[in-house]
């Protein structure tokens, strides 16, 4: 009953846009579940609203109790959905032109586990948005590495 209690607020929370007390409520819903599978799920749909509402550090740690009951190859797929959360909403932010909010995204992936092609990606959306910015210093210094690395 108390699971599908959270389920049901963490749904409507979601709906009214009110994303960290909906991650919260997955975060209920994922203590009252009985299957591993299931807490999983819920920790990880946790994540993606910390994401939404701009509390990476919560984030993190809904992530991290998702990877507490995980196996290995479920470890995968938990951080190739957060990556994919926080790449969905940094295009989010671009759109509406928090371009601040997208910066803070990308140097947070950046320091994710991510290939060298995603990395290079990433680097060159943070140089647009730096520029755009007037980030110079960040500009440079992000510039000036990407051409030692060579």
């Amino acid at each position: 009953m108390k699971k599908h209690v959270a389920l049901k607020l963490a749904e409507l929370y979601g709906r009214k846009t009110i994303f960290t007390d909906a991650a919260k409520a997955y975060n209920t819903a994922a203590s009252a579940a009985v299957a591993f599978s299931e807490k999983i799920k819920y920790h990880v749909k946790e994540t993606e609203f910390y994401i939404k509402a701009g509390d990476y550090v919560a984030a993190d740690v809904a992530m991290k109790k998702a990877f507490v009951d995980a196996k290995a190859s479920e470890r995968a797929e938990i951080t190739f959905a957060v990556k994919d959360f926080y790449k969905r909403q940094a295009l989010v932010y671009e759109k509406e032109l928090r371009r601040s909010n997208a910066v803070k995204i990308y140097e947070k992936l950046l320091d994710m586990n991510i290939s060298e092609s995603e990395r290079k990606e990433i680097k060159e959306k943070l140089l647009g948005l730096y520029e755009k910015l007037g980030l110079l210093k960040e500009y440079f210094a992000l510039k000036n590495a990407g051409l030692n690395r060579k």
